[in-house]
């Protein structure tokens, strides 16, 4: 039963993508579709728990099943609420040993996946937006996936996208969508917003912050914007003796780094899953999923993301987040 459930999502799958795809200046097409899809990746477990209860109590075979698929129904339709919300603001503290004393007390806000295209409301940009000027952050970072694939009419979230202020600036780094479309897109939507990229290559902030970015391994073979993750080339002229931020859309690049190196990673791509089964398919395939990682001295933090992916506008369990991290040396009290 559950083999031909699988084969007929991925027919229906199929399907729908294709019509997605060709009608994705409709939002409302992008939302049922995204619907569809989460009710059939969650209904597999509200069916195994009743069939599991169906061993106790058989006679209620019907109830329990009828149970199940309205279980399935709310849960898909709160995790399409949840997943359309704007992001929480989370507060963050990490005291990382070898962090430059005078750089101490530096509040930065960490932004990733907000997939912005057809199916997200400007209005939800306007909110995040207020919602990061309104702590007041040193620093605004984002790190990949400002685009998402579903990219039509990109161009309207840029008055809204350049209204983000910090005084040492708003930088991004590329992640496996900004390649979509072949890249048109995202140069289409930061042309003019004082957002400044980070395509495999550093800057050190006014503050004496080293800063690098790491680009997306997708861009090898992009055409028209040519990229591709080269950690050596984003650290290189980088002193290896002070701490460096590193923006990676990919968590993965953590394991790239020089032992030698302090860094502060910071990290998205993973969604955290957005939802069961994905968010245990995701952490059991992923050494870095979400949340806080240590090797020696250096730190990755991994967002589940600003945003959803626009193909499945769901979350249950994790929340839309803003993260501000504060930044101390760990031996300050």
């Amino acid at each position: 039963v559950f083999f031909i459930h699988l084969t007929l999502q991925a027919f229906i799958q199929f399907i729908a993508l294709g019509m997605i795809n060709a009608l994705s200046f409709i939002p409302i097409l992008v939302y049922l579709n995204g619907f569809l899809m989460g009710f059939l990746l969650i209904v597999p477990i509200p069916l195994v728990a009743e069939l599991l209860l169906s061993l106790i109590w058989n006679q209620k075979k019907k109830l329990l099943v009828s149970i199940a698929l309205l279980l399935s129904f709310l849960l898909t339709g709160w995790g399409m609420v949840n997943g359309l919300a704007v992001p929480e603001v989370k507060q963050i503290e990490l005291r990382i040993p070898g962090w430059p004393e005078e750089l101490s007390g530096l509040r930065l806000a960490f932004l990733a996946d907000l997939h912005l295209g057809t199916v997200v409301p400007v209005a939800w940009l306007e909110e995040t937006v207020a919602s990061v000027n309104r702590e007041n952050p040193d620093l605004i970072v984002i790190v990949g996936d400002l685009v998402g694939g579903l990219g039509t009419r990109i161009e309207r979230y840029r008055p809204a996208l350049s209204r983000l202020k910090a005084p040492l600036g708003v930088w991004v780094s590329r992640g496996n969508h900004e390649f979509d479309n072949r890249g048109r897109n995202f140069r289409n939507l930061v042309n003019n917003t004082g957002i400044q990229v980070l395509e495999n290559r550093n800057v050190v902030l006014a503050n004496g912050l080293q800063m690098a970015g790491v680009d997306d391994p997708r861009g090898k073979n992009s055409p028209d914007m040519p990229g591709g993750a080269d950690v050596v080339k984003a650290l290189a002229g980088l002193n290896p003796s002070r701490a460096v931020l590193l923006l990676s859309h990919r968590p993965g690049v953590f394991d790239k780094i020089p032992q030698h190196w302090l860094v502060v990673q910071l990290s998205g791509h993973t969604h955290a899953g957005q939802f069961p089964p994905l968010s245990w398919i995701t952490c059991l395939r992923s050494t870095y999923c979400q949340g806080l990682y240590e090797h020696g001295n250096s730190r990755l933090l991994v967002t589940p993301g600003t945003g959803t992916w626009e193909y499945l506008p769901l979350r249950l369990i994790t929340r839309n987040q803003i993260i501000i991290v504060k930044m101390n040396a760990e031996s300050e009290q």
